[in-house]
């Protein structure tokens, strides 16, 4: 077991690095994103760490029930000097100083240039994990939320079919509920990237499908790291549909794989036209922007 000092060195090395969280709305492509980042030779990135919706709410809870004991406590003993409790600063330094241990385990080891964690939840917690992170860099994933009903669907119903069937219900009913979501999801993270335009980046699904080269890029000089076209394609080959998948062609579908079909567009084989109108009057301009092409 490494000693206090080396544990130490181990958080201020790693932050040090150029560290990055990965957010978007569940099945946007975060993992696949991920998995396209973490084959860089100079990024570590590997999720899901959960940080801001389940480690720190924990933290901050056993940090509050504990000062209470300690209130309670010390009125036990009135003649007796208080004993202090956790301020608000300890909080910030336990919650930054495990996250910090907990990215350098993934990394196992090896401290790349830049290190990662990708969880869909840090979408709604951008502003907490910079917070506790000022340079690290948000990237958000968006897709068409019409492709995100579908691939949920299809995923809820591998891994829980009956719990699927209950709270889904259909992918109309569930890509009519999604809409709205995704763009509360979309103005939020905007107005994030309107107060801290260095530190937020987006990509969309599909100009990662469209041209991945000109998707890519701009990640990876925002990282700090090799954005070379050898480098480039290196990471479309490790992120591939058929090495993901196993060997199958994209569209090729296989409904108890994470990796299901690999398209973009596959809403069409399954929501109704009314739903399809529906959502284009929740989402508006911005379901066209998301669909419009990458620029170089």
């Amino acid at each position: 077991m490494p000693d206090n000092q080396e544990l130490g060195s181990l958080v201020q090395a790693v932050l040090e690095r150029q560290l990055f969280f990965i957010a978007g709305q569940g099945k946007s492509g975060t993992t696949w994103l991920e998995l396209i980042l973490d084959a860089h030779p100079e990024v570590c990135c590997h999720g899901e760490g959960h940080f801001a919706d389940k480690l720190l709410p924990e933290i901050g809870e056993a940090t509050h029930r504990y000062n209470a004991f300690l209130k309670t406590n010390n009125a036990l003993f009135q003649e007796i000097r208080d004993y202090r409790g956790l301020s608000r600063d300890h909080v910030w330094h336990i919650g930054r100083t495990a996250m910090a241990l907990l990215l350098a385990q993934q990394c196992e080891g090896v401290l790349l240039a830049a290190i990662g964690e990708r969880t869909p939840a840090n979408v709604a917690n951008l502003q907490l994990l910079h917070q506790f992170f000022p340079e690290a860099k948000l990237i958000h994933i968006t897709r068409d939320p019409r492709d995100v009903a579908v691939s949920m669907w299809f995923h809820g119903l591998r891994i829980n079919p009956d719990k699927a069937k209950k709270e889904y219900v259909s992918p109309d009913k569930l890509a009519l509920k999604l809409a709205g979501i995704w763009v509360q999801l979309l103005d939020a993270t905007r107005q994030f990237a309107a107060s801290c335009p260095e530190q937020y980046l987006e990509v969309k699904y599909e100009s990662l499908q469209q041209d991945f080269a000109a998707a890519l890029r701009p990640l990876l000089t925002a990282l700090g790291v090799d954005a070379s076209n050898g480098t480039i394609e290196k990471c479309r080959d490790q992120g591939s549909f058929k090495k993901l998948s196993g060997g199958r062609d994209q569209g090729d579908e296989n409904r108890q794989s994470h990796f299901r079909k690999g398209v973009v567009g596959d809403w069409k084989n399954h929501l109704e036209p009314a739903t399809v109108k529906r959502i284009d009057e929740i989402a508006g301009d911005r379901l066209a922007e998301q669909l419009s092409p990458t620029e170089e």
